[in-house]
């Protein structure tokens, strides 16, 4: 048997005893205990559509329409989010004002947490507070912080706004929109 024969063989003998391992760690107990800790969140999956207004940098604000699409992925262990906010003119949705990316799960030792990607190039990875009907959370800006509160109206609405939290104690409005359900999104 030739050198390259006996290597490949040795290499496909290694691979065969390290499978279980890989379809262990896939499988690990705490992938089910992830996924029934994210169903506290399944009231968000789903396709939700409504105006928004966001505060300009030079004062005022700006007229969107959001439209946020949610779904289950990885087996119910993570939920997907994805936002789109186009600008108002009369009442029709027109350019790209806000885009955005985010991932939130659940570990047994950190609890919920949300990694996020927006169009300006911003990112960043969060804590999150879950309730049985919405979630909150803040990060760290330039001057202060931004607050971020999601509830589900009595009426079945997602109402979020963003707060900036100056550090002298100050604040105002950044962000506002209420959102109605439009449809449902498959599992990933």
């Amino acid at each position: 048997m030739s050198h390259y024969a006996r290597a490949r063989l040795a290499f496909l003998a290694a691979l065969a005893l390290l499978a279980p391992s890989v379809a262990d760690a896939q499988a690990s107990p705490d992938s089910a205990a992830r996924a029934v800790a994210m169903q506290r969140l399944s009231f968000l999956a789903g396709r939700w559509s409504g105006d928004a207004s966001a505060a300009r940098p030079g004062g005022g604000r700006i007229a969107m329409r959001q439209v946020e699409s949610i779904r289950f992925a990885v087996g119910g262990q993570v939920l997907v989010l994805e936002g789109l906010g186009r600008r108002l003119a009369g009442g029709v949705p027109g350019d790209t004002v806000f885009q955005a990316l985010g991932i939130i799960d659940w570990m047994p030792d950190r609890g919920y947490r949300m990694r996020s990607w927006i169009l300006n190039g911003l990112q960043g990875e969060f804590p999150i507070a879950a309730t049985d009907s919405g979630f909150s959370w803040r990060t760290s800006v330039p001057g202060g912080q931004m607050e971020y509160v999601m509830t589900l109206t009595p009426a079945g609405e997602w109402r979020e706004r963003g707060t900036f939290i100056g550090a002298s104690g100050g604040s105002f409005l950044v962000v506002d929109m209420l959102l109605k359900r439009t449809g449902t999104l498959p599992p990933n």
